[in-house]
């Protein structure tokens, strides 16, 4: 009997454990993008945040894009992303495609290929905070993504890729 409780004891003990350790990792990944934690509130006053990710085994990359700046990463856990420095036109060409994007329906989007189920491309997902409320794609292939949202992707994806 005393091993029995010993061993029931224990297990609670490691998930104690664990459930505090997966609160802190939660917390360490919001700080990948320090401007996030720091100003979301704001940010989610006065327009959207956009999170797009894509990964497999051998590859990453995140991509935040706030009303003020666009910034990216290559790096799994990194705590800083690289800031592309966009200009007017180039933000209004976002706002303007972002605009054209119903969020309301962005999980309900449609794949146009199955590539990242057999690791023949990264799987990719998109997040659109707007006034506090997250929206969250359904996954897709990295370079492929639905037509509905495909614009947008491919335009914040290469304004990454001229840096």
């Amino acid at each position: 009997l005393f091993s029995v409780f010993a061993m029931l004891v224990s297990c609670k003990c490691k998930k104690a454990t664990t459930d505090s350790e997966v609160e802190k990792g939660s917390k360490s990944e919001t700080n990948a993008f320090p401007s996030l934690d720091e100003s979301s509130s704001k940010m989610q006053e006065s327009g959207a945040i956009v999170e797009y990710t894509a990964n497999t085994r051998g590859y990453h990359l995140k991509i935040k894009l706030t009303p003020n700046e666009l910034t990216y990463t290559n790096e799994r856990g990194s705590l800083e992303g690289t800031k592309v420095s966009l200009d007017a036109t180039q933000k209004a060409e976002l706002q303007q495609l972002l605009k054209a994007i119903d969020v309301e329906k962005i999980s309900e989007l449609k794949a146009p290929s199955q590539k990242r189920l057999y690791d023949g491309a990264a799987h990719a997902d998109l997040t659109i905070t707007v006034n506090g409320k997250e929206y969250h794609s359904a996954g897709f292939d990295h370079g492929e993504p639905p037509a509905a949202i495909e614009k947008f992707i491919k335009k914040l994806i290469s304004y990454t890729e001229q840096n």
